[in-house]
């Protein structure tokens, strides 16, 4: 069940800012009062898709799925939340595979500094691993645990 705060952009974008200690002036941009160091890790959502191509072949709410073998994978991970801006200092994800279970967890991490104009728009943080080729099978997508 999603939080009511977190339900519209909006009020998601005054949740992360609040929460990360900045200031909303009327223009709709934030300025943060402080620097801010902030970290997302195992959160939002995974899919994966064919190396160098867009289309999702499934995500994580598929409980499973019939791979071809042989074809180039990926998993790509939009985490969430997001921050309104800030200096992204490291992003990445890992990927493994046991039997027919791939699984993937994610982090990013930067710093917000202060008295910066920052947008009241989310900037995503996506990150994407390479899982190479599987054999030819049934797989699930676990991410973060789940």
């Amino acid at each position: 069940m999603t939080n009511s705060i977190t339900s519209t952009p909006f009020r998601r974008a005054i949740a992360t800012c609040l929460s990360l200690g900045t200031l909303m002036l009327a223009s709709g941009c934030w300025i943060p009062i402080a620097d801010d160091h902030y970290e997302v890790q195992n959160q939002g959502a995974a899919v994966v898709h064919a190396k160098g191509h867009d289309s999702i072949l499934f995500d994580a709410d598929e409980l499973e799925t019939d791979l071809t073998p042989g074809e180039e994978l990926q998993v790509t991970v939009a985490l969430d939340p997001c921050p309104p801006c800030g200096v992204l200092e490291e992003i990445a994800c890992s990927v493994t595979v046991t039997g027919n279970r791939i699984e993937v967890t994610a982090h990013a991490q930067g710093v917000i500094p202060a008295m910066t104009w920052c947008p009241a728009a989310c900037v995503e943080l996506t990150t994407t691993c390479d899982l190479g080729a599987l054999e030819e099978g049934s797989y699930t997508l676990a991410y973060a645990g789940q």
